[in-house]
């Protein structure tokens, strides 16, 4: 090792000497010379001879079955956990097909007992077994009626005498009401539920899936799945009809949809059905402003039930229109004459 060293050294030495008299090949040869006779890991041996290369991390294929979550999985138990550790109470968001996919199936019963973690199954026969076992249908019977499967399905309370009433009631005027109109507005408050309400509204449509599945089981004549078929198809009408602030009493919105899930539960479907019909956002007389070639913040407004923005866009460019071809148009000066 010291005769390796002593000999770069009079390598690295003549290339010096070669660069003080400014000979740039000699310089260069020397410096190629040094590098080739004496390489320098024999001067400076790696600290960590034996240490493995560094692995490259290959990318998860499973998705995590809860929308919005980046999470990538490895394997069914991997989701498991990330289930339990991140997601544990939200089994009603999780996507079927992507559980369908890892390997792993979700109760989703509206009145299962059972903890989050007991939720969820690793194959499709110890799912089956839990439904069969916590969740068996109700044999059918020629006595079983629309009442009585309103009461087990969509019925949370513990008062079912109260409700019978009510939902009798609710099932006369459905059958008077099978020819309905389109709604006065356009746009629902879907995009406002969240947490507990979201919660509800999709436990109240697995109540009433398991209603018309029982209903059409039945065999009794005062049995009709009809009424659940309509409440399916108009329960985003019912629960979450928009109103303004001035017609809540200065409720909030998440107050409001949960005091209407709470009627829509208790069978008060008439009330439900005058308050969304009751909304008018713009006169059915009154056709929607036209909007212009370029500019299409009037339609936006429309489309959103703003009806006043839309004519108050319209009005401002109508009059700086004419304000232009007068010579007189200014950004600061739209107001209408």
């Amino acid at each position: 090792a010291n005769n390796a060293a002593a000999s770069g050294a009079d390598a690295f030495l003549t290339s010096l000497q070669a660069l003080a008299s400014e000979d740039r090949t000699a310089f260069l040869s020397a410096i190629t010379a040094a590098l080739t006779t004496h390489p320098t890991h024999h001067l400076h041996p790696p600290c960590h001879p034996s240490a493995p290369p560094p692995t490259i991390a290959i990318p998860n294929s499973l998705q995590c079955p809860v929308p919005g979550c980046p999470t990538r999985l490895a394997d069914s138990n991997a989701a498991k956990r990330h289930l339990l550790d991140c997601h544990p109470s939200c089994t009603h968001l999780y996507n079927s097909s992507i559980c369908q996919r890892i390997g792993i199936f979700i109760c989703r019963h509206p009145a299962c007992q059972h903890i989050p973690r007991n939720k969820i199954f690793p194959s499709a026969s110890t799912y089956e077994r839990h439904c069969i076992s916590c969740h068996p249908s109700p044999p059918s019977s020629p006595s079983t009626t629309s009442l009585s499967i309103a009461l087990s399905s969509i019925y949370t309370g513990d008062q079912p005498d109260r409700a019978s009433s009510s939902w009798s009631t609710a099932f006369d005027f459905i059958t008077s009401r099978q020819t309905v109109q389109p709604p006065n507005f356009r746009h629902t408050w879907l995009h406002f539920l969240k947490h507990r309400n979201a919660a509800a509204f999709t436990s109240i449509q697995a109540g009433l899936l398991r209603a018309i599945s029982l209903a059409h089981a039945s065999q009794g004549p005062s049995c009709d799945p009809t009424p659940f078929w309509w409440l399916f198809l108009h329960l985003e009408l019912l629960l979450l009809h928009p109103t303004s602030s001035n017609n809540r009493d200065g409720e909030s919105i998440q107050s409001t949809i949960a005091a209407r899930i709470a009627s829509f539960q208790d069978g008060h479907i008439e009330e439900l059905w005058i308050s969304a019909t009751a909304i008018v956002s713009s006169p059915t007389s009154t056709s929607p402003p036209t909007p212009g070639p370029t500019n299409k913040a009037i339609q936006h407004s429309a489309d959103s039930d703003n009806g006043v923005c839309g004519v108050s866009i319209n009005v401002h460019a109508v009059a700086f229109e004419a304000q232009t071809q007068r010579g007189t148009g200014s950004p600061n000066n739209l107001n209408p004459p």
